[in-house]
């Protein structure tokens, strides 16, 4: 089993790494935060000078800490100018938000409705009713919705997630009861765990259509007996007793479908599953690998879409400056080859099953890379890495999985070359679901 990558430092860490001792801004040259924040700014860089900059306290501007920085207000500033938010797109009956597929993640842009933005809350179609308590089923069912047949055939033909989950399963459900979270149109994890002999099963599906189709599969399989197709959303039933639980509830951002709030979940109803025993969820972690990439290969110029970004030409001839990097929608892409990968991979968000999920609601993170060759930087690849159960594990990074990357992309490309310096800066709220992202980048030349 391939091992997950080097954890990704704390800010605690990056503010002992050797950026210089005066990151902490005083002036800035971005466009107000009220329209770059809707996608509408039209500089994609932000110099900070040595000159411009305090130097008493040795923070740096990734660390997102108010530590030596001249100004709070500054600081707040800063950090809503470099917020990429994220919500998942809208299916039948949801008018659609923003972003061109129908399942999966669309950045808040320009097309944006301005409610979505102020954070109001959405009306059941038909009715001009908001009910809160009913948000996080019918978000859930309206993504869900977005799958077609097609992408219901690509998953059951991915060999290794397929291939892995059976052997995962195979030593871990034998005469157990097991709960299935997302059970989708072909009851796919339900039925290998009812092969490996599982005593019973409860397949749960959010959307009404497809917890039919599931049932009438199982029925024709005749697995009725052993499988029962609940309809709804998990928080929102009550569930039977089972001893673990499976599911597949795994993005190309790892944690963008909602993942960590349904094991919350699940660790707030002991009466269901007892979620200290190990091996009582499948899989148990979950993690995001991140990459720089290349423009090219994959990632064209219609998706990058402006003209290249040149370090002097930014910094103003400065050697000394860090130019902040505009970061503005999230695109999806097959793998890339490995000629486009500009660093190592390193982690993103993560979530632990065996640790109390509460704490892992919040994350945040910087990434640092140096540049391996000359390039033009086009953004920050994104895929899922599933350890199911401390053997049989997932990659999407080798290729072949039904997960597309999503690449966190560049407004504009930028001309790196070997040595320099990349930073990403990241944060996530997996505490409700749509969850939301946030990504900001900042380069050096050495």
């Amino acid at each position: 089993a391939r091992q997950p990558c080097t954890r990704s430092c704390s800010l605690k860490d990056m503010a002992r790494t050797k950026h210089p001792s005066s990151l902490a801004p005083q002036r800035h040259t971005s466009t107000p935060p009220d329209c770059h924040a809707h996608g509408l700014g039209k500089q994609h860089v932000q110099v900070l000078r040595p000159h411009e900059l305090k130097s008493a306290s040795g923070a740096c501007p990734f660390s997102g800490c108010t530590m030596g920085l001249t100004s709070p207000v500054l600081e707040h500033r800063l950090i809503l100018l470099s917020s990429l938010h994220v919500v998942p797109s809208s299916a039948r009956p949801w008018p659609a938000l923003v972003g061109s597929s129908c399942n999966g993640n669309a950045l808040l842009g320009r097309t944006t409705p301005p409610q979505v933005l102020q954070g109001a809350p959405l009306a059941i179609p038909g009715t001009g009713v908001c009910i809160p308590e009913l948000a996080a089923q019918r978000i859930a069912q309206s993504n869900a919705e977005g799958f077609q047949g097609a992408d219901y055939d690509r998953m059951r033909a991915d060999s290794q997630r397929v291939g892995q989950y059976t052997k995962a399963i195979a030593k871990s459900v034998p005469g157990k009861r097991v709960l299935d979270i997302g059970t989708g149109r072909d009851a796919l994890l339900a039925q290998l765990c009812v092969h490996a002999g599982a005593a019973h099963v409860t397949a749960m599906e959010v959307v009404p259509e497809t917890a039919e189709q599931a049932r009438e599969l199982v029925a024709r399989a005749g697995l009725a007996d052993r499988i029962s197709v609940l309809e709804g959303h998990s928080g929102r039933v009550s569930l039977p007793g089972a001893d673990m639980i499976v599911h597949e509830i795994v993005g190309s951002l790892a944690l963008e479908e909602g993942m960590a709030s349904v094991i919350l979940d699940m660790q707030q109803r002991p009466q269901v599953v007892d979620s200290t025993v190990p091996g009582w969820s499948l899989p148990r972690y979950v993690e995001t690998r991140v990459v720089p990439l290349a423009h090219g290969g994959v990632l064209h110029a219609s998706q990058v879409g402006r003209e290249p970004v040149d370090f002097e030409a930014a910094s103003g001839g400065d050697e000394d400056a860090w130019v902040r990097l505009s970061i503005d929608r999230l695109v999806r892409i097959p793998a890339p080859p490995a000629h486009a990968l500009l660093g190592r991979q390193q982690v993103l968000d993560s979530l632990d099953t065996m640790q109390p999920a509460g704490p892992q609601l919040q994350q945040s993170g910087t990434l640092e890379w140096v540049v391996e060759s000359s390039a033009m930087l086009a953004g920050f690849a994104c895929a899922p890495f599933v350890d199911l159960d401390g053997e049989s594990v997932i990659d999407a990074w080798l290729g072949g999985t039904s997960w597309p990357h999503k690449v966190a992309a560049l407004a504009a490309p930028v001309s790196v070359a070997k040595g320099d310096r990349v930073v990403l800066k990241w944060s996530g709220d997996f505490a409700r679901f749509p969850t939301s992202y946030g990504f900001s980048a900042w380069w050096r030349r050495p």
